[in-house]
């Protein structure tokens, strides 16, 4: 059987006689002799253990069974997989959040009521607790395949039964990415969003999934995202972004602030922090580029004004007449704002440029970058 290295490979290394070989996205840390580097970066396409045993001799079949049991070495087909991300999702309480957030809820609720016709084939793409699946079937979907590749199926599979719906919902056990539905469907409906949208990597994984799945003329719901940027004026959200890293008890911590500094972060941030309304700066149809790039001009501001940073958001378009959007302007949802400590200022005429770009990080699909550049005196690159 071939094997392939994982797809975030990491080697560093360790004194002059071992290399620690990480992955993030699939939860692996291993110690290994030097020689394992030459190894797997043979690896780099699928290989035997004969063949990598005629490339370096016959010691090198050893080290190639082991990095296979340490998952270091995979099948092809789950190079890219992810399975720190579905453990995470297979979790009672997160699912908990999300069902609370009754403005995400009821946003794709009312979208699936719209979307939906009687006697439609209907696809729910880590469906999670089902909630979508069972609101597709009760607006009139024919059948509904619930799809999950995380321990939350089980009780997804649950609540389906209790709701009398079984007969019109077949959950399905795997990642969304490669499944192959027993037919076509009309619609794909999918919330696998996380910050700035492409935060969980699922743009590449539902083009894939419609390319398997979804019938001529069917659709995605939702279709496009787009993408936000506002100046923020107020000292406060700095403070807690970055405020922790300050001098505690005469110790100081100057060089965390800085590292935090080009550090995206998490948080709610309230309208009145911002110094202007924020302004769409791009936009990318669902499923497709993972990358978006575009710019945001604002004009008014009082001249030579200084702000502590950028915060940035997204909306998704659901459907004809149904949008959702989780600005500090808008409600609540579990999805937070997205804060870049960004030192910037309005130029004499009280106008400020910022270029904008969000792309999936070098070493993990499921991450992304935010670059950003103002005018010739900022410019910085934020993960997230």
């Amino acid at each position: 059987m071939r094997h392939v290295r994982v797809g975030d490979l990491h080697l560093d290394f360790e004194g002059d006689k071992a290399v620690i070989l990480r992955s993030l996205t699939h939860g692996k840390a291993v110690r290994a002799p030097q020689f394992a580097g030459a190894v797997v970066s043979w690896c780099g396409v699928p290989r035997t253990a004969e063949e990598v045993a005629e490339q370096f001799g016959g010691p090198a079949r050893g080290l190639y069974d082991a990095l296979v049991r340490a998952g270091i070495l995979v099948a092809p087909e789950r190079a890219a997989d992810t399975p720190g991300m579905f453990e995470y999702f297979g979790r009672v309480d997160v699912h908990e959040m999300m069902l609370a957030d009754r403005a995400r809820v009821d946003g794709y609720r009312d979208a699936i009521q719209a979307a939906v016709r009687p006697g439609m084939v209907v696809m729910d793409a880590g469906t999670g607790s089902g909630i979508l699946a069972m609101y597709a079937a009760q607006a009139g979907a024919a059948r509904v395949y619930a799809v999950d590749n995380s321990a939350i199926l089980q009780h997804a599979t649950r609540n389906i039964e209790a709701a009398g719906l079984s007969d019109v919902i077949s959950t399905v056990a795997g990642d969304f990415a490669t499944v192959e539905l027993p037919e076509k469907v009309d619609l794909i409906i999918t919330e696998t969003f996380g910050s700035m949208a492409f935060v969980e990597g699922a743009s590449v994984d539902l083009r894939a999934c419609a390319a398997r799945n979804l019938a001529p003329g069917g659709r995605v719901l939702p279709d496009a995202v787009d993408f936000y940027v506002a100046p923020v004026t107020d000292p406060e959200v700095l403070q807690r972004a970055v405020g922790v890293f300050e001098d505690i008890e005469g110790v100081n911590l100057a060089p965390l602030r800085r590292a935090a500094s080009h550090k995206a972060v998490q948080l709610r941030i309230d309208r009145r922090s911002l110094a202007a309304p924020g302004i769409r700066f791009g936009e990318a149809p669902f499923p497709g580029e993972d990358t978006v790039m575009g710019t945001a001009v604002f004009t008014g501001l009082a001249p030579g004004s200084e702000f502590v940073g950028l915060a940035g958001w997204f909306g998704l378009r659901l459907w004809e007449g149904h949008t959702m959007t989780i600005g500090p302007t808008d409600p609540e949802t579990c999805w937070l704002h997205t804060f870049l400590p960004a030192p910037v200022r309005a130029d004499g005429d009280g106008r400020l440029e910022v270029q904008m770009r969000v792309t999936p990080a070098h070493d993990n699909r499921r991450r992304i970058e935010i670059a950003v550049r103002v005018g010739d005196d900022f410019e910085r690159l934020y993960r997230l």
